[in-house]
């Protein structure tokens, strides 16, 4: 407990101490509860700096002679007063520890200001199966659970912020493209745009319907700049695949297909890609640019569902393997406004850039409405089939426009397909022992 001095006032914050650390005069006694019964007033013992000892009244004690001698004036004591230690310097009384500069909770000037990774804020892998609970799994784990593999902060992080910057001052091009679905035309919940990387193996005409490049003709009035990035991030893709999955055929992304998803609103439905240019088997890489969306992967097992959830920031990449067109369907499905993480620059704005490889221009059949049939796995096995409703090639249609014509349902099996896919799976088991190893180096 605390004391005054009755000399200087000065507060004591030691109540072992027997006389004031700051003017050395001795500390008053406790007084004792005691009344008397002649009606005086109770006295106290006060002790003097010669080792004796007084009665005096409860009033204020006035130090004798020999006390002043050994005192110093208020304006002495303060100007020379040092700074106090709070702690109590009894050894028994446990002390606080002091704050230094190797303490982890204080951070530097450049800790600070460094750019943040994705991993200092973004959430975990989870996985469901069947009915059961969703667990978090690290990053290095989703091969376990899907053909996939995910990697936080993929570019340098400045390249990164400025292909963002290219991305969103090019989305006034961008655009929703019409799509029919419950017997009337609508728009797709997200803007779109392709970037054709590789132009001399883009088809033209008719050639051109049901092609992944009919979307990627805009990409002729795109920004220099942003196309000169577009073409350095493909490249340095493309090594990254070959360093994580050396093969003796190389991957070399033709085309980038963009998607931005302006809110937590806009989204794209589970679906698989087509396969019609891109073979079977095929290798797409998604790069995650704003703000942090999750991508869903679903496998078509009725029997065990698989489900695995990949929180995606900005600068995150995900690539799907082998047969994760044929047997997995992915999405970025709508979200909670609290649940997302925004972006500093964009806000809630997601751009999603996939890169694919085109095998040229399949020998591919017509179905019964006289339009190229389209690949699919369907049943264990790959086969032509009619695109339906799709609006392959009909992105100028406006959303009012006629219905198209009735699907119908042309479905022939493509055994070339099949052999090709049998000769991937062969080429992949002979790297993919080592793969994984690899990429957590």
């Amino acid at each position: 407990m605390p004391w005054n001095c009755l000399t200087c006032t000065y507060e004591n914050l030691n109540e072992t101490f027997l006389s004031c650390e700051i003017c050395g005069s001795s500390r008053a006694q406790p007084i004792a509860d005691q009344s008397t019964t002649d009606g005086s007033q109770p006295t106290c013992d006060h002790s003097t700096t010669d080792g004796s000892r007084h009665r005096g009244s409860l009033k204020r004690h006035r130090p004798s002679t020999s006390d002043t001698q050994h005192q110093r004036s208020i304006t002495d004591v303060l100007g020379k007063r040092k700074p106090r230690d709070p702690r109590p310097c009894s050894s028994d009384v446990p002390r606080l520890p002091t704050k230094s500069s190797t303490s982890p909770n204080k951070r530097s000037i450049s800790d600070v200001l460094r750019p943040k990774k994705s991993s200092d804020f973004a959430g975990r892998v989870t996985v469901k199966t069947g009915n059961n609970d969703p667990t978090s799994i690290s990053d290095s784990d989703l091969h376990q659970f899907a053909p996939a593999t995910f990697v936080r902060d993929i570019l340098p992080h400045d390249d990164a912020g400025k292909l963002l910057c290219l991305l969103h001052a090019d989305a006034v091009s961008w655009k929703h493209h019409p799509w029919f679905i419950f017997n009337q035309w609508k728009k797709t919940p997200r803007t779109s745009k392709g970037f054709q990387l590789t132009p001399s193996l883009a088809p033209s005409g008719a050639s051109a319907q049901g092609s992944i490049y009919a979307a990627a003709a805009v990409s002729e009035d795109t920004d220099r700049r942003l196309m000169e990035d577009l073409q350095i991030v493909a490249s340095t893709l493309a090594d990254n695949i070959a360093k994580w999955r050396p093969s003796k055929e190389s991957w070399v992304p033709t085309i980038a297909l963009g998607n931005r998803y302006k809110d937590h609103h806009e989204s794209v439905g589970s679906h698989s890609d087509y396969l019609g240019e891109l073979g079977p088997r095929p290798i797409i890489v998604g790069l995650a640019l704003g703000a942090c969306r999750d991508f869903v992967l679903t496998n078509r097992s009725s029997e065990n569902q698989v489900t695995v959830r990949i929180p995606m920031p900005h600068n995150s990449l995900v690539v799907m393997w082998g047969e994760c067109q044929e047997q997995w369907d992915h999405a970025v499905p709508s979200c909670a406004e609290s649940t997302m993480i925004r972006h500093p620059v964009v806000g809630s704005v997601r751009y999603s850039l996939t890169f694919r490889m085109s095998r040229g221009l399949l020998s591919r059949p017509e179905c019964n409405c006289g339009r190229p049939a389209e690949l699919k796995y369907r049943g264990g096995a790959y086969k032509w089939l009619c695109a339906g409703h799709a609006p392959r090639g009909d992105e100028h249609l406006a959303p009012n426009a006629p219905p198209p014509a009735q699907p119908c349902n042309y479905s022939t099996e493509s055994q070339w397909a099949t052999r090709e896919a049998e000769r991937l799976a062969t080429l992949e088991l002979e790297t993919k022992r080592g793969f994984h190893m690899k990429l957590n180096k």
